[in-house]
């Protein structure tokens, strides 16, 4: 129930602002692929109607996607762009609060392996663009943002 209210209120001041462009999260989603060498790109692709697409959760456990500890700074920046597309700046900067609270939070409970800021992951479903459906989610612990676009001209937000 908290994950689909948290990604509600993450995206209620894009919702106010402006709504994302779905051209905007294509060509995200694309430079992020293609950031990628093939193996960084197998780990970070799914099928759209795969069960990946489906499963996401804000709270500690195995993870599907390619984490940030695996990526570059390049390929970060490029992740930080989905983000961008998606969220308004005041969305931004309570996703990246709470990405940074996880190192401050390690520190203080000294649970490394619990805690920890290089373990968001980054995941592309379909290919984007794709008429019949494609789709991006990017998860970590308290903060679980999922994207899917059908028909190029609607999306949903969980």
């Amino acid at each position: 129930m908290k994950t689909p209210l948290l990604a509600l209120l993450l995206s209620l001041p894009v919702m106010a602002e402006d709504l994302p462009s779905i051209a905007a999260m294509k060509s995200a989603a694309d430079a992020f692929l293609g950031s990628l060498d093939d193996a960084k790109r197998g780990q970070a692709t799914f099928p759209f109607a795969g069960d990946a697409r489906e499963n996401f959760k804000f709270t500690p456990q195995t993870r599907t996607g390619l984490p940030f500890k695996d990526m570059t700074e390049a390929q970060r920046a490029a992740a930080g762009k989905l983000l961008d597309a998606a969220l308004s700046e005041k969305g931004k900067l309570k996703a990246t609060q709470i990405i940074t609270l996880e190192g401050v939070l390690r520190e203080m409970e000294k649970k490394p392996d619990y805690r920890d800021p290089e373990k968001y992951y980054v995941s592309i479903f379909g290919k984007p663009g794709d008429e019949k459906g494609w789709g991006w989610k990017f998860e970590g612990h308290h903060l679980a943002l999922n994207y899917t676009v059908v028909g190029g001209k609607e999306f949903s937000v969980t």
